[in-house]
């Protein structure tokens, strides 16, 4: 008995055809499923520019060279939403403008005692946040200027002027104002030192420190210069005594000289 294959004349040119029907149609395929894809996300494409042309709010996109016409032509002229979108942007400019020239309004609790109501609207203060922003940012010159602004309104918030004086010292600090900085800070330690019902030790501190300096200030020389000499001995130090001298002295130059009394500091008179 035959087998199948056998039975199959293959030189009959109906199948040469039929194979290579058989091998195209794969190809095809692929051929006419990427075709319809192109067509389907270009519909995809037009329908949401043509959504969104009308409440497109962002500057309007450079519009495609039309077919036909030459790039010096004249060109078409815009739609009246198109026309209408920087007067819209203005009006959301000066809208944002008076809602951040409006003062905000806040309700504390009535308990709440009055130092952290101070606290709460120092930390909420606009020049003091748009001080901190550019002094994160490098603008030290735009820093200066809103710090300065939030103390010309710290009169009645001894907390905003504390801030706005340590931004001011972080200022001068980074643009090596030396003078603007110990006027600065012995603004601060003043502020602070008014504040020591609230901040205790650290308003104390700056006092103890001031007292200390000052005592090292009008210690003997000579017994100076022997303990100078033991510690260099012990430590392996070579301390210069009158380097050490002039660095106690313009340390203490820093500290004001009119500073209140400290809650737990000792009586003590004050110097020039």
């Amino acid at each position: 008995m035959a087998e199948p294959v056998d039975r199959i004349d293959l030189s009959d040119i109906r199948w040469f055809v039929i194979g290579c029907v058989l091998l195209l149609l794969p190809l095809l395929t692929l051929i006419i499923r990427h075709e319809r894809d192109r067509q389907e996300a270009e519909f995809s494409t037009q329908a949401i520019e043509s959504r969104s042309s009308a409440f497109d709010l962002l500057p309007t996109r450079p519009a495609p060279t039309e077919p036909g016409r030459r790039p010096g032509a004249a060109p078409t002229p815009a739609s009246p939403i198109e026309g209408r979108q920087d007067v819209i942007a203005a009006e959301l400019d000066k809208a944002w403008s008076v809602i951040r020239a409006t003062p905000p309004k806040r309700q504390f609790p009535p308990e709440m005692a009055p130092e952290a109501v101070q606290m709460s609207l120092a930390a909420e203060d606009p020049a003091l946040i748009e001080g901190n922003a550019n002094l994160d940012a490098g603008d030290l010159t735009a820093a200066e200027a809103h710090f300065r602004q939030a103390l010309d309104h710290a009169a009645d918030n001894p907390f905003l002027a504390l801030e706005a004086y340590g931004g001011l010292m972080e200022t001068y600090k980074r643009q090596q104002r030396l003078d603007e900085f110990i006027k600065a800070f012995k603004a601060y330690a003043l502020a602070a030192q008014r504040l020591k019902h609230v901040y205790g030790p650290f308003a104390d501190n700056i006092a103890r420190a001031s007292d200390m300096l000052e005592q090292l200030a009008r210690v003997d020389p000579g017994r100076l210069r022997e303990e100078l000499v033991k510690g260099n001995l012990a430590l392996g130090t070579k301390v210069d005594l009158d380097q050490f001298l002039q660095a106690i002295e313009k340390t203490r130059q820093l500290f004001p000289t009119d500073l209140p009394l400290g809650e737990a500091g000792p009586s003590r008179t004050r110097g020039g």
